[in-house]
């Protein structure tokens, strides 16, 4: 997710620089229309991979009770085991 985010942020870095450029020139030339053109689909990219971890993590959350039922029956039964110990002995 780390790098994510830092790819993320070159890209926000590369757009600006993009932005500048544009801004000092009158017209776009063909490698302007290129550079555009590949921040759009690194975009694009990364959205859809944005998408694809949400659902991963939304499945996740779904199983998430029956982990977490399944964790607390485990860790229940020896706490009871230990409580009676101590009331006998």
């Amino acid at each position: 997710m780390q790098k994510t985010l830092e790819k993320q942020e070159k890209n926000q870095l590369n757009l600006e620089e993009l932005q500048k450029e544009l801004q000092n020139k009158s017209e776009m030339e063909f490698n302007d229309t290129k550079k555009l053109e590949q921040y759009m689909k690194r975009q694009e990219e990364y959205q859809e991979m944005m998408q694809r971890q949400t659902e991963k993590i939304q499945r996740n959350l779904e199983q998430q009770p029956e982990l977490k039922t399944k964790l607390y029956k485990r860790k229940r039964r020896p706490a009871k085991t230990n409580r009676r110990r101590q009331k006998n002995g």
